[in-house]
């Protein structure tokens, strides 16, 4: 279900690659957390499944690797292990920035994103292909009995994809040229004071202001 009108992909992923910096830059633990709940949230809203588990388990593992390497003030200890401050922050930051850069490209990235120049045009027709080949399934091959009718629907399976025509490249920009985007404007009036708050957090960071 999605919970958003349509926008352009090339609209999200200028919106987003803008972004990206404001995010890289930004050293503020307060701020980043800020930032990677905002960037989820869209997720979700943009109608995407959002897994916790894979989530918790990268950040848990991120954390736990940088504790191995004590710094700064002590704040307890741990089966012998000291837990400090400086090593808990860092790797609490690393591992959400791993995690908001992961949304941030599952939100920009598109299989109809057409990007200018020769590498633009290959690079979107690895995503469309990519997402083409995800869609053929193997149908009911645990539901068939025999090893003949398994061997015959998986082959089936290899030959769809073998058999992706050349013509799916007319195919994949006629659907853009045909897509309509009425969510275009209510994204760049959403987009544009999100860049611009951002990136007053960025200057107030460097600033020495958070």
């Amino acid at each position: 279900m999605r919970y958003a009108p349509e926008i352009k992909p090339e609209h999200l992923f200028t919106g987003w690659f803008i972004f990206l910096p404001l995010f890289l830059f930004q050293t503020s633990l307060s701020v980043r957390i800020f930032q990677t709940v905002c960037v989820i949230a869209l997720f979700i809203l943009r109608g995407k499944r959002f897994k916790i588990l894979p989530n918790i388990l990268l950040f848990t593992g991120i954390t736990a690797a940088h504790l191995l390497r004590p710094a700064g003030e002590v704040l307890l200890t741990v089966f012998g292990m000291p837990i400090t401050k400086d090593a808990l922050v860092s790797g609490v930051s690393r591992s959400l920035l791993l995690i908001g850069l992961v949304y941030v490209s599952r939100i920009s990235i598109s299989s109809r994103l057409l990007l200018p120049g020769r590498g633009g045009q290959l690079l979107g027709s690895v995503f469309f292909y990519f997402e083409r080949i995800t869609e053929i399934r193997y149908g009911n091959i645990w539901e068939k009995k025999g090893r003949v009718s398994l061997i015959n629907a998986f082959t089936k399976y290899l030959d769809d994809i073998l058999f992706l025509s050349d013509n799916l490249s007319e195919e994949r920009t006629l659907s853009v040229r045909q897509n309509r985007y009425p969510g275009n404007k209510r994204y760049w009036m959403f987009m544009i004071p999100f860049l611009m708050f951002n990136g007053t957090l960025l200057i107030l960071n460097y600033l020495k202001y958070l």
